[in-house]
C-alpha cells in the first residue's frame, strides 16, 4: 500500500473577481463565525507592570574593589533585567497599537459599507412613501366614488336592443332595465369592503416599514458618532496621559 499525499489546496475565483482583488490596496478578510452573537474576539492578556527588586545597595566592603566589582555587577544585572522587561512591554505596545489601526481601518471600511446602505434605505423609503401617498390618494377616490357612480347607473335607462347582453345565459331571465343591472351591486359592495381593509393594511405596514428604516438610520447615526468618538480619544486624549505619565 502507498500512501499518496493529498494535493495542494488552491483558491479558485472567477476571472474578474481575481482582476478585481489584484487591483485592490487592501482586503480585509474576516471569520463570519466572529459576527456571532455568541462568540467573544479573540484577546490577548493584558502584560503586566512588574515591580522591579530594589535596586543594589548593599556593598561589603568600602576598601576592597572585589566589593565594588560585585556591587556594580548586581547594578548592571538589574538595569538589563529593568530595560529587558521595558523592551518586552514596548514590543508588546507596539503590536497592540498596529492591532488596533488594523481594527480601526476594518471598522471605517465596514461602517462605510453599512452607511451606503443606511442611504439607500432612506432614498427608498422617500420614494415608497411617495409612491404609497399616491396609491392611496387614489384609492381613496374610488371608495368615495364607487357609490354615486352607482346611483347614476340606476338613473341611466337600457335601450331595449341592448338588454339581451344583461342576460347571463342561465334559463332564469334577468330583469334588465337601467345600467345598474349589469352589475352585481352586491358583490361590488362585498369588494369595495374588502378593499377598503386591505387599504388599511397596506397604509399601516407602509408606516411599520417606515419606522423600521427610520430605526435602522437612527441606529446607523448612532453607531457613527460612537466610531467617531472612539477616533477622537485614541488621537487626542491618549497621547496626552501618555505625555503626563
Amino acid at each position: 500500500m502507498r500512501f499518496i499525499p493529498p494535493p495542494p489546496l488552491r483558491i479558485i475565483v472567477p476571472h474578474q473577481v481575481a482582476n478585481f482583488i489584484g487591483l485592490q490596496k487592501e482586503l480585509y478578510l474576516f471569520d463570519r463565525r466572529l459576527l456571532d452573537a455568541s462568540s467573544s474576539p479573540p484577546t490577548e492578556p493584558i502584560p503586566r507592570l512588574q515591580t522591579p527588586s530594589p535596586f543594589p545597595t548593599n556593598l561589603e566592603s568600602e576598601t576592597e574593589l572585589s566589593s565594588w566589582r560585585t556591587l556594580f555587577k548586581k547594578r548592571l544585572a538589574w538595569s538589563e533585567s529593568i530595560f529587558s522587561h521595558a523592551q518586552n512591554l514596548a514590543a508588546t505596545i507596539s503590536e497592540t497599537d498596529a492591532s488596533t489601526n488594523v481594527v480601526q481601518r476594518s471598522v471605517q471600511i465596514a461602517f462605510s459599507n453599512l452607511e451606503v446602505h443606511s442611504v439607500g434605505l432612506q432614498n427608498s423609503l422617500v420614494k415608497l412613501r411617495e409612491w404609497a401617498e399616491g396609491l392611496l390618494v387614489q384609492q381613496d377616490q374610488v371608495f368615495q366614488e364607487w357609490e354615486p357612480a352607482i346611483k347614476r347607473l340606476v338613473r341611466i335607462p337600457v335601450h331595449d336592443e341592448v338588454k339581451k347582453y344583461g342576460q347571463d345565459g342561465s334559463s332564469k331571465e334577468r330583469k334588465v332595465s337601467t345600467l345598474v343591472d349589469f352589475f352585481e351591486v352586491k358583490q361590488v359592495q362585498t369588494a369595495a369592503v374588502a378593499a377598503r381593509g386591505l387599504a388599511q393594511q397596506f397604509e399601516r405596514e407602509v408606516v411599520d416599514l417606515g419606522s423600521t428604516i427610520e430605526d435602522i438610520c437612527a441606529r446607523t447615526s448612532d453607531l457613527k458618532s460612537d466610531i467617531q468618538k472612539a477616533r477622537w480619544v485614541q488621537l487626542v486624549i491618549w497621547p496626552c496621559i501618555g505625555c503626563v505619565g
